[in-house]
């Protein structure tokens, strides 16, 4: 009787509920001579099926979302991450680097700069792209051959056009500040918090990267994947990272991105103007490295499997297979990715891993891949004692 009634409770199929509940009133004694296949009975016994067999399925599905491993909407698996410390990869922009010359007579040492407001485009299998540059450069004007000239060399440009927000902080725990934007790099973004709107001065903040450096001063934002496909900026609570006070203005910069599609541009037009005075016609290109490293964003199963391997290795890269998670994680252009330690070398090389890749297209890494995978893949990973190569 006992195994009857844990498979009774225990079906989810609609027929198999149907029929168990016909077999329980027909085990009544006080409904013996009733017909079940009538209308009306059968009909009630349709209700009751389909209301168990309903709340069956959905009390199977959200007992599911509640664990990373069978959580099937994207917000679940995101939320599960960020309990682990994780935030999913966003779209990255492709980067370029540019290397030109703009004549002048202006006289020697005179200093000129470009920034996140100097566009350049490219054009790439029909489609328009704008380009910055990701830092501020300068550059000194010097004697040439044929007269003075300024020369910008290796500047990096990111794919994307840059946008702002601005907030005035109420001064709440846990206040939320939402970027309604989903196809952004978050590589991109700057924040800034001025004092108020009568105090213009402002506090540039860094994103949290390790939480035992925090202090009660530290100006650091926290930066969470939403439920509703948007970004969500939050900042300390006056224990870890500074709190903000009522009347503070939150300004949020941060660059859209077009992911793989900006992949190969290497062919750049200026579409502003530097200085003020010169335009594209003033610039000689002396060299361009193609745009590369542009990507899109984590899927919900790369979530599921990166934040289990990250929170492994705590954000740290000490095992040649920790090298080869975030390799594996952010640099989807190698087909094949060896790591080995320095010991396992002949002869060995203590205090080194290498790393070897076998690129989707092509047989070698250019230079300005193997710095890229270096200065942005690694470096924020790496501790000081090991040397990648």
């Amino acid at each position: 009787m006992a195994d009857t009634t844990t498979k009774q409770i225990s079906e989810l199929d609609f027929e198999t509920i149907r029929n168990n509940i016909a077999t329980f009133i027909a085990n009544n004694s006080d409904f013996t001579d009733y017909n079940f296949e009538g209308s009306a009975l059968s009909f009630l016994m349709d209700v009751l099926a389909f209301n168990t067999h309903y709340n069956a399925v959905y009390l199977n599905m959200a007992v599911n979302e509640n664990f990373i491993d069978t959580a099937q909407i994207r917000s679940s698996v995101v939320s599960l991450a960020k309990n682990m410390g994780y935030t999913p990869r966003s779209n990255k922009s492709a980067i370029a680097t540019i290397s030109f010359t703009i004549p002048t007579t202006d006289i020697v040492g005179t200093k000129i700069s470009i920034d996140n407001t100097t566009l350049f485009t490219s054009t790439n299998n029909g489609s328009t792209f704008v380009f910055s540059p990701t830092t501020t450069v300068y550059a000194t004007a010097a004697a040439g051959s044929s007269g003075n000239v300024y020369t910008f060399s290796e500047v990096d440009i990111r794919e994307g056009s840059y946008a702002t927000l601005n907030y005035t902080s109420a001064g709440l725990v846990n206040e939320k500040f939402i970027i309604n934007n989903f196809n952004i790099d978050l590589d991109s973004i700057q924040v800034k918090v001025q004092n108020s709107a009568n105090d213009v001065r402002s506090t540039t903040y860094s994103l949290i990267s390790d939480i035992t450096t925090l202090t009660p001063t530290t100006a650091i934002f926290y930066l969470f994947e939403a439920v509703n496909r948007t970004y969500d900026i939050q900042f300390g609570d006056g224990v870890l990272g500074t709190k903000l006070v009522a009347g503070n203005i939150v300004n949020i910069t941060y660059q859209t991105s077009a992911a793989e599609a900006g992949n190969g541009c290497s062919s750049f037009t200026l579409a502003s103007v530097i200085n003020g005075v010169y335009t594209n016609s003033s610039l000689t290109y002396t060299n361009v490295i193609p745009a590369f490293g542009g990507q899109i964003e984590e899927s919900i199963d790369s979530v599921r499997i990166n934040s289990l391997q990250n929170f492994r290795t705590q954000g740290r890269a000490v095992t040649a297979d920790d090298y080869k998670f975030f390799l594996g994680r952010d640099y989807p252009f190698a087909s094949t990715i060896s790591v080995w330690g320095g010991q396992d070398a002949i002869p060995p090389q203590y205090g080194k891993v290498f790393m070897s890749f076998k690129p989707v297209t092509g047989y070698t890494l250019s230079t300005a891949q193997k710095e890229y995978i270096l200065s942005t893949v690694i470096d924020k990973y790496n501790i000081v004692s090991i040397l990648p190569e």
